[in-house]
């Protein structure tokens, strides 16, 4: 099943808005949010912290890094159960 949503992520001072989905498989989710015009995949570890498991961001620098810390902070902040 999937939601789709706006997230809004402050980064560095700066509120932006990102287009997502929300896709569950059973009892377990991801989160694909639009990056740039690309998606990227969001999920929880074991210890219910987010990290991306997909990546389409080919050049690494601090600007990125900074946002996709932004967004997983603001994914944090999501009341989900």
């Amino acid at each position: 099943m999937e939601h789709y949503f706006e997230l809004p992520v402050n980064c560095e001072g700066q509120e932006q808005n990102f287009k997502g989905r929300l896709v569950t498989f059973g009892y377990d989710y991801k989160f694909y949010i639009v990056v740039a015009g690309e998606e990227i995949v969001f999920e929880r570890d074991e210890h219910g912290y987010f990290h991306t498991i997909s990546n389409p961001i080919r050049t690494p620098d601090r600007n990125n890094t900074i946002l996709l810390e932004a967004i997983v902070r603001s994914l944090q902040q999501l009341p989900l159960r």
